[in-house]
């Protein structure tokens, strides 16, 4: 896992916000097949045998504050011109800042839908699917809590798809990925939905995972400057849902080095 502080990609001016990193991840896999032929494994019960896969895919990811003012420079990167924004009800007044960094560099805001409901269902999620299957844009961007980005993550796929939500729960339903690159993000702590592979829908017969590298984020924008207008039992509730996370991530037989790493600083920092 590297972090590299890039002073040409931030744009106008090459000035780089103190504390913002951007970080950019190779993809890491250990093949126990190629390791088993070259020698790795020439001895004992693991030849040719790895029982651990160990993948992290690459994912963007800007963290500090500040970064939201830097979303039009990463919808430049990908190279879109017309972008749709979802957003939860509560954060509308983080609008206005979307459309100044979209407007600076060029970039038209073509549509916003704010009918994002907490603990997206399989009706909610699929009346986005139909908003976006008729949407006339080239990215996406989520801007709210978990709810938000589980609905964007598993309608654009869905959009793309077709069907019902309900027809991809489980591993791996998707064959392919969402015809829009998705930007998350997120204005709670706690979930990870900005870069996870996974989402929540809630069915007739209760909570249902999606877990499928096609509605993983292209992008995350984590700018802790769009939490702090939280009401204080928010920003209590979503904190201990992260320390949650850090103490699953810990206990976990198939956690890998990147995610260890993470959670122990995740306990350190969120611990008093």
């Amino acid at each position: 896992m590297g972090q590299s502080l890039d002073r040409s990609w931030v744009g106008v001016g090459g000035s780089f916000p103190k504390g913002m990193h951007k970080v950019d991840m190779k993809p890491i896999q250990v093949n126990a097949e190629l390791l088993g032929e070259c020698g790795f494994f020439a001895h004992g019960e693991h030849s040719g045998e790895l029982a651990d896969l160990f993948k992290f895919d690459r994912r963007r990811v800007l963290l500090g504050e500040g970064a939201a003012y830097h979303l039009g420079d990463e919808c430049a990167r990908l190279k879109a011109r017309k972008v749709f924004l979802v957003r939860d009800p509560a954060v509308a007044e983080f609008e206005r800042t979307i459309r100044w960094t979209l407007e600076r560099e060029g970039i038209e805001l073509v549509g916003v839908y704010d009918e994002v409901v907490p603990n997206p269902t399989v009706a909610s999620v699929d009346a986005f699917a139909a908003t976006m299957a008729e949407a006339d844009c080239d990215a996406v961007v989520a801007l709210g809590g978990g709810s938000t980005m589980d609905t964007v993550k598993v309608g654009l796929a869905v959009a793309t798809s077709g069907g019902s939500s309900a027809d991809y729960f489980g591993f791996d339903q998707f064959a392919e990925p969402a015809k829009w690159p998705l930007i998350a993000m997120p204005t709670t702590a706690g979930t990870g939905a900005e870069a996870s592979r996974v989402a929540v829908v809630v069915a007739e017969e209760g909570k249902q995972a999606v877990y499928s590298d096609h509605i993983q984020p292209a992008v995350a924008i984590v700018d802790p400057l769009l939490t702090r207008d939280l009401p204080p039992v928010l920003t209590a509730i979503t904190g201990l849902d992260a320390l949650g996370h850090a103490l699953e991530c810990t206990a976990s037989k198939k956690s890998g080095a990147v995610g260890d790493a993470v959670a122990r600083e995740s306990l350190r920092a969120g611990l008093p």
